[in-house]
């Protein structure tokens, strides 16, 4: 989850810069994926239908919040709760 959540805000910073629609970047399916495989190269993440024009002028800094993400401990994991819980209550 961590991972993923990583991956969206790239797609949304990268998305604003470019003043595009995030998924017109990079689909929600394609970063599911990458948050499961965790590439730990470009040329990794090009093996994985990921768009080429993306992979080539940001694959660096995608593989660098991959690589983060996947080593930030547990406890500093953003927390979710189903709503109406007594969990999601105390979150809030």
């Amino acid at each position: 989850a961590v991972v993923l959540m990583e991956l969206l805000v790239w797609r949304d910073e990268l998305a604003r810069l470019d003043n595009q629609p995030p998924p017109a970047l990079v689909s929600d399916s394609t970063l599911m994926q990458l948050a499961k495989k965790r590439p730990a190269t470009v040329s990794a993440l090009a093996q994985r239908r990921f768009p080429q024009g993306v992979a080539k002028a940001h694959g660096d800094a995608l593989i660098e919040r991959i690589q983060r993400a996947s080593r930030r401990p547990e406890l500093a994991w953003p927390q979710y709760a189903r709503a109406g819980t007594r969990e999601a209550r105390a979150l809030q």
